[in-house]
């Protein structure tokens, strides 16, 4: 008897373990949801200024979020980070770059720091790993 086979990109499909696909979102759904806690928040913008169109990434799109994520002051030539004013918040000098001082950044809210994605791996994959699982399990 003849065994009609599907081809493997319709079976991942179904599946929903093709790039892109339902797996794939989930895990990147869960993602952003562990890794919420080692974010710093001052006022939580950081961790709502959050893309999550790609699949395969989860983007942080304030302007300080890269300098937040290394942790380092990053100062510009006058060896100032920011300006503050209370009434206009933070701002630097439009168009002018800022080199790693070397300094770290203090952060105050407890279990949040540099490299927030690393923290949540080496504190919580294996949980992670299971909800991806009994996802995948109901039926993805």
């Amino acid at each position: 008897m003849p065994v009609k086979m599907q081809p493997t990109s319709s079976i991942k499909a179904h599946l929903g373990i093709e790039p892109n696909g339902r797996v794939q979102k989930k895990f990147q759904s869960l993602c952003y949801r562990y890794m919420d806690k080692y974010v710093p928040r001052y006022e939580g913008n950081l961790r709502k200024n959050v893309d999550l169109s790609n699949p395969t990434q989860i983007v942080y799109n304030s302007p300080y979020a890269h300098y937040q994520y290394e942790g380092k002051l990053y100062v510009m030539d006058n060896g100032k980070g920011a300006y503050y004013n209370p009434k206009y918040g933070f701002w630097s000098d439009k168009g002018v770059a800022k080199h790693n001082s070397g300094k770290d950044l203090i952060y105050h809210t407890a279990g949040t720091g540099d490299h927030w994605d690393k923290r949540m791996v080496s504190a919580e994959m294996s949980d992670l790993v299971k909800d991806l699982q009994a996802y995948i399990d109901r039926g993805a």
